[in-house]
């Protein structure tokens, strides 16, 4: 662990503010809370200006308003010119501040890359909410194109998933229903993602 003692005190304080705890500088550390332990961990890699930084679920454990406050400080090391590793479960938190990303599984690389290349090479379903004219719902699902899936049903809308090579083929189907008023369409997240790569893995296992 980096030494504090061996820096001046203002670099210290420095680096405190840096990541939002300043104000409790004279304080024993027992006395923080869990999120400000984590942003306190942040400012001891911080000694010495390291250029890559490895964070292991870094959010872990916090309250919402907290792992805001970490990813904060993460994005302000990466505009810093800092590279920065996540390793993390909470891919939704992380989706958005990723410039590429690297999917593990009981210790094997399933796939690398940035967010898009990952979507491109990847076929999970697509994900449509289409809403519908009232009392028309039931006459939609008759009709759904091959392959579609009803998920999710409440008044006036349907959610979907459907094969994403049969994407073009829905979109233009069920926009020829008069019953359709609006079709949304999902792109396909980092949790998606990942959820298809492993169920992928199991297939060919």
């Amino acid at each position: 662990m980096p030494d504090w003692k061996r820096h001046s005190p203002r670099r210290n304080r420095e680096l405190l503010s840096m990541v939002g705890i300043a104000d409790a500088a004279d304080r024993r550390v027992s006395t923080y809370s869990k999120g400000m332990r984590q942003r306190l961990g942040i400012a001891q890699a911080l000694i010495g200006e390291p250029r890559l930084l490895l964070f292991d679920e870094p959010t872990s454990g916090l309250d919402p308003a907290s792992r805001i406050d970490v990813f904060n400080t993460i994005d302000m090391l990466r505009g810093s010119g800092a590279t920065v590793l996540v390793c993390t479960h909470a891919l939704a938190e992380v989706e958005n501040r990723v410039d590429r990303v690297a999917v593990m599984h009981r210790g094997s690389l399933l796939a690398a890359g940035t967010l898009e290349e990952l979507r491109e090479g990847m076929v999970p379903d697509a994900g449509m909410r289409l809403r519908v004219r009232e009392g028309e719902a039931a006459r939609v699902l008759e009709r759904l194109p091959a392959g579609s899936e009803c998920t999710a049903r409440s008044d006036g809308a349907l959610v979907l998933s459907v094969p994403a090579t049969e994407k073009m083929a829905a979109l233009r189907a069920l926009a020829a229903m008069e019953e359709v008023e609006d079709i949304d369409i999902a792109t396909p997240g980092l949790e998606d993602l990942y959820r298809h790569l492993v169920q992928q893995e199991a297939a060919a296992a």
